[in-house]
């Protein structure tokens, strides 16, 4: 029991620090698996681009999927062709807005949020988890749910616990 207890913790650990970017991952995953669908079936999205690049620009373009795709002035492009005309290399692309704006949000997420180290840094230092108030009875008296006939009230039956100090 202990161990399944440790296992699940430790899973739980897990998906608190990479469960954001293995979302990421899958949203990421079907948005290329869409586009990648409706290119196949010829269904091209208005828009398409053609890119006429040196030699020393195309080599500094960051290509994705192996060369499918590539990012260019912060949108991505899928490529539906490719031509080298001397010493320039002339790419035919359709803009995916979509893969943009959803690696732009995880970006801009990521930016706003502390490191995870940082994070469970914090959760790890917190001594205990704050209980709600308990009340506990006093030592050495008897206390009743519902007084039956002959249970006399205890008076006080209870003395509340005065709540935690609050963390700093």
């Amino acid at each position: 029991m202990r161990r399944l207890t440790a296992f699940l913790c430790f899973l739980l650990l897990l998906l608190a620090t990479g469960g954001r970017s293995l979302l990421f991952r899958l949203q990421l995953a079907e948005v290329r698996a869409e586009m990648r669908e409706s290119l196949r079936q010829g269904r091209i999205p208005e828009g398409s681009e053609t890119f006429l690049f040196d030699a020393r620009t195309y080599a500094s373009i960051q290509w994705l999927e192996g060369g499918k795709e590539f990012e260019w002035k912060g949108t991505r492009y899928d490529v539906l062709g490719r031509t080298n005309d001397g010493g320039s290399v002339r790419v035919r692309a359709v803009a995916d807005h979509k893969e943009s704006q959803l690696v732009s949000r995880y970006h801009q997420e990521k930016q706003d949020e502390p490191l995870p180290s940082k994070s469970l840094q914090k959760l790890l230092s917190v001594p205990y988890l704050v209980p709600a108030p308990v009340t506990v009875p006093l030592p050495g008296t008897v206390s009743c749910a519902y007084p039956p006939e002959g249970c006399e009230r205890l008076h006080p039956p209870y003395v509340s616990v005065p709540d935690p100090p609050p963390l700093a």
